[in-house]
């Protein structure tokens, strides 16, 4: 005997689950773009922030900070207690095109990236920034974090390019996004999403990864970051993998 009490859903109660699948999906969705959005303002915001921190710098000691020679006198606190010690005061952090390299060493090393450690200390130490460490000795939380989940280097280009998208690097000091605390401009690990990396070009700049004062960072095992389209070159969008770090002038 057939029972009638063992119903199944009908046509239009399906319609209605469905439905309501749809717009979880779709909050869920638009919940990660709104956390997507505000993680590439923040560190937009602290990109621009920290071109006026280096200004400030200067104007108040007349020195680029971590290549400062009379940081121990001049810094409350620069000293054996926070691990701080003086730049070489010649102008750059430690040499030309040092943008592109990782973080090895110490602020009271003799390692060839010593000062842009120093950078760091020097800003933290004058109250111009906040955020690291100041008795930190050569780890990540000697670094000023990015919100899009990573770090902030810094270094000089001499015009020229060992990492960056494109010819004719600005010359200046150039910020690099880094997943990786020791990682430099040509890290192949853990490197962000296409997409944050073209988010902020767009922002601050032309929105192209090979020209302007942002660029896409890469070497040859990191080609998804790029394609060309009508002999233009472009960021790859299309790439839902991480394949970028980012370049920003800072002056």
């Amino acid at each position: 005997m057939q029972d009638y009490n063992n119903k199944g859903f009908t046509l239009v109660e399906l319609a209605i689950v469905i439905t309501i699948i749809g717009m979880l999906i779709g909050g869920v969705l638009k919940g990660e773009e709104m956390i997507r959005n505000a993680e590439i303002s923040s560190t937009v915001a602290d990109m621009k922030a920290l071109q006026g921190a280096i200004n400030n710098y200067r104007f108040k000691y007349d020195a680029l900070a971590g290549d400062m020679d009379h940081a121990t006198t001049s810094l409350a606190n620069c000293d054996a207690s926070t691990n701080c010690t003086d730049g070489d005061g010649n102008s750059l952090l430690n040499y030309g095109n040092s943008y592109g390299e990782g973080m090895t060493g110490t602020p009271t090393s003799t390692s060839s990236t010593r000062e842009k450690w120093l950078f760091w200390k020097h800003l933290a130490l004058s109250g111009i920034i906040k955020g690291i460490d100041i008795s930190d000795n050569g780890t990540e939380r000697g670094l000023l974090k990015n919100d899009i989940g990573g770090y902030f280097h810094v270094g000089h280009a001499r015009g020229t390019s060992n990492c960056g998208i494109g010819t004719n690097m600005k010359k200046g000091l150039w910020l690099t996004l880094s997943s990786e605390p020791g990682a430099g401009c040509t890290s192949t690990t853990g490197v962000f999403e296409v997409k944050k990396i073209a988010s902020i070009d767009k922002k601050i700049d032309d929105g192209m990864p090979n020209s302007g004062g942002f660029r896409a960072g890469q070497d040859s095992s990191l080609a998804n970051c790029v394609t060309t389209f009508s002999g233009q070159t472009i960021y790859n969008r299309a790439d839902e993998t991480s394949s970028c770090t980012g370049l920003f002038w800072l002056e």
